[in-house]
Parts: structure tokens; C-alpha cells; sequence
């Protein structure tokens, strides 16, 4: 119930955000106003897999991932077409009926009793939200976690990271606004990498399959489209 509310006011907010921007061209503007599209996407989800205890990359994660971008994708489609209810349909939608009506209906797989008024031409997407996601201290959009303790280097510095849910796992103290306890907390999740449980696994561990295989189920259910690293080892060929 909770993500089904959080699903309606983010397609309401980005919709709004639609009619307050102010586009370069013309040209844009008007193919914007004409179909009017957003992108809706997540991140977290490898940290929410760990809360879980489902290993990235196996069968039980895999759909587990179906499972919640196919009702994200719902969830984000009924609230385009209650907008569209409300504000009106996009103006592309009158040469694209038969195309909304198999993607809605058939495919998405909406009650046909929904009146076929999407406000958007599409609705979801999964960016990549690297930088939004060290902020909010969680894992990027539909990635793994590329590792559980790690030295980043850019623009403003270096900075230590330790994941917070490994280091509760190895029962260790992280407070993430006092550098001196991150960094001992990173030190300790490298030295202790082999007592976390095998479900903490990150991107360079798993297989090119294992890669593939999330990515497959997140792309089945979005719209748009993913933003997911395949790792392969240096020794893949091309072939």
C-alpha cells in the first residue's frame, strides 16, 4: 500500500514537472507537450535484496525483481491514466490508440474497465542514480553493490565508504558523519570480507550470467529503458 501511494504522487510530481520547465526549442517543447513522457525508476534494491537475505543474481532475486517492477509498471500506469482522467489524455495518444490499447492492456496488463486516457507515453524507467544514491546512502538503481568498503576520489576528494548493512552484519559501529569511525568500519569490512553471509555478494563477484539474468527481468517490466553494467573478467572475448 505504501509503494502503491509513493507510485501515484511521483507520477503526479513528474507529470507537473512537465508544464514547469522551460524547454530550449520549440521543437521540444512541442514534442514534450505532445506526449508528455516521464521516467519513474528505484534504486536500492541490492540493499533491500541483503535486508531480505536473497542473493543478487539468483532465480529468487530475479523475480523477485519481475515481481516488483511489474507492479511498479501498474501501479505507474493506473496513475497515468487517473491524470489523464483528470487533466486529459496526451495529444499522441489519438494516432497511437490501438498501440496504448495492446501496451496497457494486453501487455501491462490493466483492467480494460480503466478508460484509456494515458496522460504519458511512458511512464517508467531505471536510471542509473550513481551520485542521488550516495547520498541517500543506498545502493544504485537496479545494480549490485559494487563493493562493501572502497576509497572514492573526485571533484571535492577522497572519501572512505562502508556499507552500513555490512558492517551491522559483522556487528561493528559506523557513524556516517564521523570519518575516523567510516574508515575503521572500512577497514575492518576488507579485512573481514569472508564472514559476511554469501548472499552479500557484489558486482565483480557475480558471473556475466548472473548480470544478465537481473538485467533481463528489470527490462521485461520498464518502459523505458535500464541502466545496468554487465561485469565480464578481462580474460571474455569479444566471441
Amino acid at each position: 500500500d505504501n509503494l502503491k501511494r509513493a507510485v501515484y504522487w511521483c507520477v503526479r510530481f513528474l507529470d507537473n514537472v512537465i508544464d514547469v520547465c522551460d524547454w530550449p526549442l520549440p521543437q521540444i517543447h512541442d514534442v514534450v507537450m505532445r506526449t508528455r513522457p516521464i521516467g519513474l525508476g528505484i534504486m536500492g534494491f541490492a540493499d533491500l535484496l541483503l535486508k531480505k537475505g536473497i542473493r543478487y543474481g539468483s532465480d529468487e532475486a530475479a523475480e523477485y525483481a519481475e515481481t516488483i517492477m511489474s507492479f511498479i509498471r501498474k501501479e505507474a500506469w493506473k496513475a497515468s491514466l487517473a491524470i489523464g482522467t483528470e487533466k486529459g489524455a496526451m495529444p499522441e495518444l489519438a494516432p497511437n490508440r490501438e498501440a496504448y490499447e495492446k501496451l496497457i492492456y494486453d501487455e501491462v496488463g490493466l483492467d480494460r474497465s480503466l478508460p484509456l486516457t494515458p496522460r504519458n507515453y511512458e511512464v517508467t524507467t531505471v536510471a542509473p542514480t550513481g551520485t542521488i544514491s550516495l547520498v541517500a546512502e543506498t545502493s544504485s538503481g537496479c545494480e549490485p553493490n559494487f563493493s562493501y568498503a572502497y576509497v572514492r576520489r573526485d571533484t571535492i576528494g577522497k572519501r572512505v565508504y562502508a556499507h552500513p548493512i555490512a558492517a551491522a552484519a559483522l556487528g561493528l559501529s559506523c557513524d556516517p558523519l564521523n570519518d575516523d569511525s567510516v574508515e575503521e568500519a572500512a577497514e575492518q569490512i576488507e579485512k573481514r570480507r569472508h564472514e559476511l553471509p554469501e548472499y552479500f555478494v557484489d558486482a565483480l563477484s557475480l558471473s556475466p550470467d548472473d548480470h544478465l539474468k537481473m538485467l533481463k527481468a528489470f527490462q521485461k517490466h520498464v518502459d523505458n529503458s535500464i541502466s545496468k553494467t554487465v561485469n565480464a573478467p578481462s580474460t571474455y572475448t569479444l566471441e
